[in-house]
C-alpha cells in the first residue's frame, strides 16, 4: 500500500469529490477535464482522472483547511506530474495550458502552506513548481495575453524561489538541485543588491 493510501481524513485524488460534483453540476469544468466530444454541451461530463483541484481564495464561509480537501505530499507530487503531462501535450494552445496549469499549481501551493509542509518534501514540490514559471517566461517572454502577465508570473516565481532558497539553508544537505535554483534566482534578480549579498553568503562550492 502506498503512502497516500494510508493517510486518513485527506483527499487521495487530485481533486476532492465534492468539488468534482459541484463543478460538473454548475458547468465549471475546464477544457482539459471534459469528456472528448462534449466540449460544446452546456453541461458536459468530466473525466475523473483529469480533474484537478482549482485554486480558491479564502472567503467568508469557506473552509480551505478542511482535511477532506487537502492533498498529502504524494498526491501533490502526482498532481504536479500530471500537470506537466499537459504542459507537453501537443496540439494545445500555450495560453490555454498556462491558464490551467498556473491556477492548479496555485492550489498545490495553497495545500502546501495550509498543511505547513516543510523539509525535503517542500523542497521537491517547490522545485517542480518553479520550473513551470521559468518555462512560462521562456515561452512567453514579456508578451501579455489574457492568461499570461509577466509581472504576475515573476511575482509567483520570486515567492517560490525565496522560500526554496530559505529551505536549502534550513534543511541539511547537500541538495542536488540547489545550484540550478540559486542560478535562476540570480538571473531573475540581476542588479539587485540583496540578491548579490545572498550570493556572496553562499558556500564557496555553491558559488
Amino acid at each position: 500500500m502506498d503512502t497516500a493510501s494510508i493517510v486518513v481524513g485527506t483527499c487521495l485524488m487530485k481533486c476532492p469529490q465534492p468539488e468534482i460534483e459541484m463543478r460538473e453540476r454548475e458547468g465549471l469544468l475546464h477544457h482539459f477535464e471534459i469528456v472528448e466530444g462534449q466540449e460544446r454541451l452546456k453541461r458536459p461530463k468530466c473525466v475523473i482522472d483529469r480533474m484537478v483541484k482549482e485554486y480558491k481564495r479564502p472567503a467568508a464561509g469557506q473552509d480551505v483547511a478542511d482535511p477532506e480537501t487537502l492533498r498529502p505530499v504524494p498526491v501533490l507530487h502526482q498532481t504536479i506530474d500530471y500537470l506537466y503531462s499537459i504542459v507537453t501535450r501537443p496540439n494545445s494552445e500555450w495560453y490555454h495550458i498556462y491558464d490551467y496549469v498556473f491556477d492548479r499549481l496555485r492550489a498545490v501551493r495553497q495545500d502546501i502552506v495550509i498543511q505547513d509542509i516543510q523539509g525535503l518534501d517542500a523542497i521537491s514540490l517547490l522545485e517542480k513548481i518553479v520550473r513551470f514559471y521559468v518555462l512560462a517566461v521562456y515561452r512567453m517572454g514579456n508578451k501579455i495575453t489574457p492568461s499570461f502577465d509577466p509581472t504576475i508570473n515573476n511575482q509567483h516565481t520570486q515567492e517560490c524561489l525565496k522560500r526554496l532558497l530559505s529551505l536549502y539553508t534550513e534543511v541539511d544537505g547537500p541538495h542536488s538541485n540547489q545550484i540550478e535554483f540559486e542560478s535562476i534566482y540570480l538571473m531573475f534578480n540581476l542588479g539587485d543588491t540583496s540578491a548579490l549579498l545572498h550570493y556572496l553568503d553562499l558556500p564557496t562550492l555553491i558559488r
